[in-house]
Parts: C-alpha cells; sequence; structure tokens
C-alpha cells in the first residue's frame, strides 16, 4: 500500500521539484502500479479496530488478525497518482525520453555504493533508489 495524504513528505518533494521545474512532475515510475489508499481511511481503520478490540464479543475474532486496508483509490503509477493529485494546480507530466528500467537500477545500485562509501564522513542520499527503481518496474 502506498498511504497518501497530507504532510506527505514524498508528495511534497514530488510537488516541490516539479514547481521548481516549470511545472513539470518528475517521472518516478511510469510502469508501477501502486494501490495507494488515503492517510484518513487508514486511520479511521485503526479507530475502528481499537473500538472492535474494545468490544468484548468482537475481541476473540479480530484479536491477532492481519488486515489488508485499502479504499476506492484506482490502482495505477506512482505518476499517474501525482498527476492525479496534482493537475488542479496546474501541473503536468513529463512527457520526456527516460533511460530504460535495467539502466536507471544499475544507476541507483551505484549510488547507493557511493551512499554508503561516504556514510563515514558525509550523509548523500541519493535521488533515488533500486528499491523505488523495482516498485516502479512491478
Amino acid at each position: 500500500m502506498y498511504i497518501y495524504g497530507e504532510g506527505s513528505q514524498f508528495l511534497s518533494a514530488t510537488i516541490n521539484e516539479a514547481l521548481n521545474n516549470r511545472g513539470i512532475l518528475p517521472s518516478t515510475g511510469k510502469f508501477s502500479t501502486v494501490n495507494p489508499v488515503y492517510v484518513g481511511n487508514v486511520a479511521w481503520a485503526h479507530i475502528l479496530a481499537l473500538r472492535a478490540l474494545r468490544d468484548p464479543r468482537k475481541a476473540p475474532s479480530v484479536r491477532g488478525q492481519f488486515y489488508y486496508i485499502s479504499d476506492d483509490t484506482p490502482h495505477q503509477s506512482y505518476d499517474g497518482l501525482n498527476y492525479t493529485l496534482s493537475k488542479e494546480f496546474g501541473l503536468r507530466l513529463d512527457s520526456s525520453w527516460s533511460l530504460p528500467v535495467f539502466l536507471m537500477y544499475w544507476i541507483a545500485f551505484l549510488l547507493e555504493v557511493v551512499s554508503f562509501l561516504l556514510s563515514p564522513i558525509y550523509t548523500y542520499r541519493p535521488p533515488f533508489n533500486r528499491f523505488a527503481i523495482s516498485n516502479a518496474e512491478e
């Protein structure tokens, strides 16, 4: 699940990057498929779970179970979600050419190695990593 909503550091960074790039959203996952869920719905699900756990009749059937929290937000790519959430502000998708996924993966690997090697003296945070590329590929 990709949880989105007010105060999201990921969305804020994406929107700020777009604002600094003439309103063009960065491409973070054209080929990804994520199941986003709104943070308020996740919070409400937790409240409902707490209520059920406090109810002596419901608690035995709820306790110790795994729950998948979702809502009616459609499955889409990271890029699609970012666009859906920001298009009313005039932001648009990047339509330029992008590197192949396998090449992005290896660049991410090299950036992670640089980050690791610099870690004793400097905190370098790569602009993307293999996890992000792997998720974007799904």
